[in-house]
């Protein structure tokens, strides 16, 4: 069920009316913290001074050239964070309920390549985050002087790998408590909020129309990579849907 009104899609004529076009708003990540907040204060009371870390995802070269995989970030960072950019890491001070945001530094040359956003860009994009960069990161934890440090350690029960966590020689000098959040985080991603489930059926409309228009053009004697191609296009050039979960199934 598309559950639009009229049949009519998720959007009028374009793209530029697609509200969600280029990012999902901050308020649904900020509804996210504050629930996990909630959680970790009821199931962690003597917590103390605190800190959480978190590891977002880096870019992965293709075997030893320059090019990368494209990568998707890391789902318990976005979940918490909605950051998009590879490269970044987040503390987050549970007492205060503050979150301060860690970007990777690049010198001046690398604007050769991809867009390099300044602070005031990136404090535009997530102005409920403190902002500051990786190599501040050491010194950081070092003033913020933490009673432990939580991070989010755990294995995904159906592939059995390991969760992305932060890893660097100077966190052996804190206590580091690798046990509870994981969980804690986990439960509170198992039970959808209001606006986390507007957003998955907007996705499964996206999906439906393009299902749709893809069957449009089904005829004898076209090629599923064809096929294939009409539903990436649809979901790309209509909402700016770039990635799939899984490969398409066209057959």
């Amino acid at each position: 069920c598309l559950r639009t009104q009229k049949k009519q899609s998720v959007m009028e004529k374009n793209s530029s009316s697609f509200e969600y076009a280029n990012r999902l708003p901050n308020s649904l990540f900020q509804g996210n913290r504050e629930k996990f907040f909630k959680a970790f204060k009821q199931q962690v009371p003597d917590h103390g001074k605190a800190l959480l870390l978190f590891k977002g995802k880096e870019e992965i070269p293709i075997d030893s050239t320059d090019i990368e995989y494209t990568v998707k970030q890391e789902s318990f960072f976005y979940y918490l964070f909605g950051v998009h950019e590879t490269g970044c890491s987040a503390a987050i001070d549970i007492s205060e309920e503050k979150v301060y945001l860690f970007f990777p530094n690049f010198s001046e040359i690398y604007k050769i390549w991809f867009k390099v956003l300044s602070t005031e860009e990136i404090r535009s994009l997530y102005p409920d985050f403190e902002i500051f960069y990786m190599n501040d990161l050491e010194q950081w934890v070092k003033d913020f002087a933490p009673s432990q440090i939580f991070i989010n350690k755990g294995v995904n029960s159906d592939s059995g790998l390991d969760t992305l966590v932060l890893s660097f020689k100077w966190m052996d000098d804190y206590t580091i408590e690798q046990t509870k959040m994981h969980n804690i985080l986990s439960d509170c991603r198992s039970i959808k909020t209001p606006d986390e489930i507007k957003i998955m059926e907007i996705a499964v409309a996206i999906s439906s129309e393009a299902h749709v228009h893809t069957m449009k053009h089904c005829k004898p004697g076209v090629r599923e990579s064809y096929l294939e191609s009409k539903f990436r296009a649809y979901c790309h050039e209509r909402y700016n849907c770039k990635f799939s979960h899984y490969q398409s199934i066209c057959a």
